[in-house]
């Protein structure tokens, strides 16, 4: 890694990439260690530290205020290893939610609905507005849910939604709590997308490749003020 800026650190192999951070570590303090390599712990190992992992409420509420990727990748293996029993993949998993939601909110017409990760960073995904509204308001009265960050629109810091964003390039999606000038409290989700653009861009799509994508930085503005336009409409409205 270089001594400073930024660098984009992959995740696909957390295990390894621990290891070789610490053999970095280690060889600047003098110790010199082989290449990492998966195996086993030995039998008379000595446990050196225990870190717990936070209350899950509280992970929650890093997550929506970073929203990060990996901490929701970890929350839904976990909670459909907790279902099953089983390690999934992110796939797998992914379905044992999507069934869990259909179970649980039977009423809810799932017509569609697809998951194949925890994070939504793949166009292969499926979901629409009113499916997701349904599950805000399902869980509108879970206090996991407080950390959700607030939106502001416009100038007024009172016209504030408690919301997560989600954004692609060429997709974008807001969705959570609005509270209307006659105090009634609105589950909304909200869901623009360049089919063409983003279509064409999946099919040439190079993960090596740094650099901002022509025309999505504008493209996302105008998403996030038709985002705004609507969120003002129904709090004067509602």
């Amino acid at each position: 890694m270089p001594e400073e800026g930024a660098i984009f650190l992959p995740v696909k192999q957390p295990a390894l990439n621990t290891a070789q951070v610490f053999r970095q570590l280690a060889k600047s303090n003098g110790i010199a260690l082989p290449e990492p390599q998966a195996g086993t712990v030995p039998a008379d190992a000595s446990l050196v530290a225990t870190v717990e992992s936070p209350p899950l409420a509280e992970v929650m509420t890093g997550l929506l205020k970073f929203s990060n990727n990996m901490t929701a990748e970890l929350i839904g293996l976990a909670t459909s290893h907790r279902l099953t029993g089983q390690v999934l993949d992110p796939r797998a998993s992914s379905a044992v939610l999507g069934d869990w939601l259909r179970q649980h909110l039977s009423y809810v017409d799932w017509t569609g609905f697809k998951l194949v990760n925890h994070s939504g960073l793949s166009s292969e995904s499926r979901a629409s507005p009113r499916q997701i509204a349904a599950v805000l308001m399902a869980m509108a009265r879970e206090p996991v849910l407080a950390g959700m960050p607030n939106r502001i629109m416009g100038d007024d810091p009172k016209a504030a939604a408690a919301a997560k964003s989600g954004t692609m390039d060429f997709a974008s999606g807001l969705a959570g709590y609005l509270t209307a000038k006659s105090g009634r409290r609105l589950a909304f989700a909200i869901f623009a997308l360049d089919r063409e653009k983003r279509t064409a861009l999946d099919a040439s799509f190079d993960r090596r490749v740094l650099a901002p994508t022509p025309g999505a930085r504008n493209w996302l503005g105008r998403a996030r003020g038709l985002e705004n336009t609507l969120l003002k409409s129904w709090r004067e409205r509602f």
